[in-house]
């Protein structure tokens, strides 16, 4: 599974195969995804087509970008409800999340056991 999480200003990106080891980066936000999915040195980066991608931030512009360019993935984006239930913070609204706590709550989103 891939990982990204739409900070205001940067974006991580993450692949996991299990859940626990985690392949990363960090970009800036206001890089196009296209750019972003070709850069070298991240072959893992190629992988959307073929495995599901957890999306999620706080940019609304960035986001719509990223979806564009996942248009062929399988894309799973984050139920705000299930945060504030599985969550001991209740924060409202949800953007209001700090950006490495969204990365942490995407992780946890992931159907791994």
């Amino acid at each position: 599974m891939i990982l990204i999480s739409v900070g205001n200003t940067r974006t991580l990106l993450a692949r996991t195969q299990d859940g626990v080891h985690f392949d990363s980066t960090s970009v800036v936000t206001s890089l196009p995804p296209t750019e972003i999915l070709q850069q070298p040195g991240l072959t893992w980066l190629s992988a959307p087509n073929r495995e599901p991608v957890a999306l999620g931030g706080v940019v609304p512009t960035a986001l719509a970008a990223w979806r564009e360019a996942l248009a062929t993935a399988e894309v799973r984006e984050p139920d705000p409800g299930f945060f504030r239930r599985a969550v001991p913070h209740d924060y409202h609204p949800p953007e209001s999340l700090g950006f490495d706590r969204r990365c942490c709550l995407l992780a946890a989103a992931m159907d791994f056991p």
